[in-house]
């Protein structure tokens, strides 16, 4: 909370970027405690804490770039991550040694069960470490509609959508589709949107007819007032 500042055991170098990653997390704005914030150190254990920051990190740089080179189910070495990076324009030699154990570091938090996947040791050839992207096995429907609304910001006020259009994860957009953060398949993710238009009509409403579907959000609403509902 309010005395993190002045009570951690991080060093001089280590707070900068710990604070830049609570703000990507969407833990705190400027140095203030945000509502998830607050939500976080209530509920640390819950698994949809961790998925709401993961929405969040998917739209930083370096989780971003993760979450949209690797797929779900997919298993690569360290080695791999760091080939990647070598392709990336604008990555530096550095980053491409940092940004693997940042990675690392992250696998080792619950967000290796929403949808990040874990890492384990590996081989030589690998790196030393071998990562998994898993899909979250029992998404929330909260968190559905948060990224959701994430999405549809990201996009310029895409507030109307296809259910084809969001399971298609190789279109290249600024927003971050449910589909590619959590490994939410197409029955899943449509036995989730008929639920949400159920219980939050005011947020969404949902219609699948023949061979049409179609996703309307409601252009009043904010990521910030889904989480009204947690």
């Amino acid at each position: 909370g309010e005395k993190f500042m002045s009570e951690n055991t991080l060093g001089n170098n280590q707070v900068p970027a710990f604070n830049r990653f609570l703000r990507d997390a969407g833990i705190i704005e400027g140095d203030a405690e945000t509502q998830l914030g607050k939500m976080l150190r209530a509920n640390m254990n819950e698994d949809y804490i961790w998925a709401l920051m993961l929405t969040n990190l998917a739209y930083s740089p370096e989780v971003g770039w993760y979450l949209h080179t690797f797929n779900i189910n997919d298993s690569f070495g360290q080695s791999a991550i760091v080939n990647e990076l070598s392709n990336t324009e604008g990555v530096s030699s550095s980053a491409q040694k940092s940004i693997p154990a940042a990675l690392k570091r992250i696998s080792s938090l619950p967000f290796s069960k929403v949808g990040f996947g874990f890492s384990e040791k590996s081989n030589k050839e690998d790196g030393g470490a071998k990562f998994v992207r898993t899909p979250w096995a029992s998404p929330d429907e909260r968190v559905i509609l948060y990224s959701l609304y994430k999405f549809a910001e990201a996009c310029g006020g895409y507030y109307q959508f296809s259910l084809s259009r969001l399971m298609d994860t190789s279109i290249d957009s600024d927003g971050v589709s449910p589909a590619r953060i959590f490994g939410v398949n197409n029955e899943d993710i449509t036995r989730i949107l008929k639920g949400l238009a159920t219980n939050y009509p005011d947020y969404i409403s949902v219609s699948f007819t023949l061979d049409l579907d179609n996703i309307t959000l409601m252009e009043d609403k904010t990521p910030q007032d889904v989480l009204k509902i947690f």
